[in-house]
């Protein structure tokens, strides 16, 4: 437990010269999103990529925890990429694009996909898992962090929070929002050729949203790849 504070002591430090509220909203999210939990199931070393990178939260937690990996950040919101990118000029093994072009070239051994496939209306989320499993190495990791349906209340909560965050500034979603149940992310998951090898849900009774984790493997000898029509 000592570990996990100290991380992030060291993680959120890196921001401390952003504004008040751009330090708020950070604490917050890492208070939220069961960082330490996902960080366990990333390999600790290769290239990680990671979409809808936001403030660069999570890419500079994956370097400070494993010296050995090295992660590419990626989202379309200049400004967030601008602020990361002066956070990442402090830490080693990092760095940040808002152009999705620059991940044309790269064979990450894993991909994170956390709290972000909700923006994405169906098509959209197929075109970001397909991406991922068309560029992983084989043997790679694919994680999702994602908000389910159930139960239907928290359910709602997490709508409620999601619209609110979109409407302030600190989440952009051009598209609304778009829930899914974590079965049809494991269907989809499959349907790309992912072979599953966790479904956890994350939160307890006193968290306010479903969160799940989703872990998958790209197998070492290509499956079938059956695309939606």
């Amino acid at each position: 437990m000592a570990r996990s504070r100290s991380l992030k002591d060291r993680v959120l430090g890196q921001y401390r010269t952003q504004s008040f509220l751009t330090r708020l909203f950070l604490w917050l999210r890492w208070r939220l999103t069961f960082f330490e939990r996902l960080l366990a199931c990333v390999p600790r070393q290769g290239l990680v990529v990671d979409i809808g990178c936001g403030h660069g939260l999570w890419p500079v937690a994956l370097v400070l925890d494993a010296p050995a990996r090295e992660v590419v950040g990626y989202d379309p919101d200049r400004r967030r990429i601008e602020q990361a990118e002066r956070v990442a000029a402090q830490v080693p093994r990092v760095r940040f694009t808002s152009h999705w072009e620059d991940l044309a070239s790269l064979g990450p051994t894993s991909v994170t996909v956390v709290d972000v496939l909700i923006l994405l209306p169906p098509r959209d989320k197929e075109r970001l898992l397909g991406w991922a499993s068309d560029h992983l190495v084989p043997g790679g990791t694919l994680l999702l962090k994602v908000n389910g349906t159930e139960p239907r209340l928290k359910h709602w909560f997490s709508l409620m929070e999601e619209r609110f965050m979109t409407s302030v500034g600190p989440t952009h979603a051009t598209s609304g929002l778009h829930s899914w149940p974590v079965a049809e992310y494991v269907t989809l998951c499959q349907a790309l050729g992912f072979e599953i090898t966790r479904v956890e849900r994350l939160d307890r009774w006193y968290h306010p949203q479903p969160h799940s984790l989703i872990v998958a493997e790209k197998p070492a000898t290509p499956a079938r790849v059956r695309r939606r029509s």
